[in-house]
């Protein structure tokens, strides 16, 4: 207990220290654990941290051993300084120096690192581009990871990893769909329906089996404009192929799938109705928009069109939680969204502009059901 107590002190002292913006903390290496992590010991006990801006290779990868006892040569048994930037899942991540030398800089440009892309790591300009040239210099001298060919980088290793469990969940989806009815804007599914509801549960209902049957759907389609058609006879769709739309706010961002649709539903009394829907999917590691009321507002040439609140579902797969949003829209607004110079889309408190592309597959979609 008193272990964990101090643990816990320490990691909050060096909240307050980045928080504080002091420039930098001192210890000495006391153990490595791959080529990018390593341990210090301080003042204020031992902390986990890890260099900035680089990549190493996983321990499932070849050059695993050799990146981590070529950090351990330069670094264990000697004093370190450390420039904290953030702390990450228990590990202090920043600048350190050994002499006055950057090690990060260091393993890239002995082959033992790669640089993190500049689009994902938010690097400052003038470091990244001294990162870029030292590690141009290790790659045209085949040091290291550059001296194996076709060597995966690890976001390359772990987007493999991504795509082969998502075609897993994918396929598990497929033949046992599950969806759960949760949360302020959820549909129930599970809630029976009685012999008189020729709409409103018939349609709630087969809106979102369509969804489950289209975006399981996602990665084996082209661009453009899609149907699908219920085995059972039930329904049928009308949908674009899908989009993703980078969401942001200050406290960060959030890529979402996004389609439209429109949705052929055959009612029990013989009738059809028609229904138009933008929907989107978001996979994270918590149920993220569910705890909130999830309102969509368009802003299509500054004029506000408000879409309320959503209908959905939301699951547990291999790869995290999955959760699927839909809103009703009219035709009307779908052709001044297609013909619109620009449009945003709000969720709360999250924007986005809508790209060129997904404007044109919204004017698709106009043009195929108007």
């Amino acid at each position: 207990m008193i272990k964990k107590l101090f643990s816990a002190l320490v990691f909050i002292a060096l909240g307050a220290l980045i928080a504080s913006a002091q420039t930098s903390l001192s210890g000495k290496v006391v153990e490595v654990v791959d080529g990018k992590t390593l341990v210090l010991e301080t003042s204020a006990g031992r902390i986990s941290t890890q260099l900035q801006y680089v990549e190493v290779p996983d321990d499932d990868q070849p050059l695993f051993g050799l990146t981590k006892d070529h950090l351990s040569k330069l670094t264990v048994g000697k004093s370190v300084e450390l420039k904290p930037q953030r702390i990450v899942r228990g590990k202090t991540i920043g600048r350190m120096t050994l002499d006055g030398v950057d090690l990060s800089l260091q393993m890239i440009r002995d082959g033992a690192a790669w640089h993190e892309p500049k689009d994902t790591s938010g690097q400052p300009k003038d470091e990244a581009a001294d990162y870029e040239a030292n590690q141009t210099l290790a790659k045209g001298e085949k040091r290291g990871v550059w001296s194996v060919p076709a060597l995966k980088t690890p976001w390359e290793v772990r987007a493999e990893k991504n795509q082969s469990q998502r075609a897993l969940e994918t396929a598990r989806r497929i033949a046992h769909p599950t969806l759960v009815g949760v949360g302020e804007f959820h549909s129930d599914t599970r809630r029976p329906l009685g012999r008189n509801s020729a709409t409103g549960g018939i349609s709630a209902r087969n809106e979102m089996n369509t969804w489950v049957s289209v975006f399981s759907r996602a990665g084996k389609e082209t661009f453009g404009i899609q149907t699908f058609s219920d085995p059972q006879g039930r329904y049928s769709a009308v949908y674009t192929s899908a989009a993703l739309i980078d969401f942001a706010s200050g406290a960060g961002k959030e890529r979402l799938e996004c389609r439209a649709m429109l949705v052929s539903v055959n009612l029990i009394n013989g009738g059809r109705t028609k229904i138009y829907l933008i929907g989107f999917r978001a996979i994270s590691e918590d149920y993220r928009f569910s705890r909130a009321r999830s309102r969509l507002t368009l802003l299509v040439d500054k004029q506000a069109i408000a879409l309320g609140s959503p209908r959905g579902f939301r699951g547990k797969g291999t790869i995290g939680v999955e959760e699927v949003m839909f809103y009703k829209v009219s035709w009307a607004t779908l052709k001044k969204i297609g013909n619109a110079k620009k449009v945003e889309m709000r969720i709360d408190k999250l924007t986005a502009p809508l790209s060129d592309e997904s404007r044109e597959l919204f004017r698709q979609l106009v043009k195929a059901t108007g």
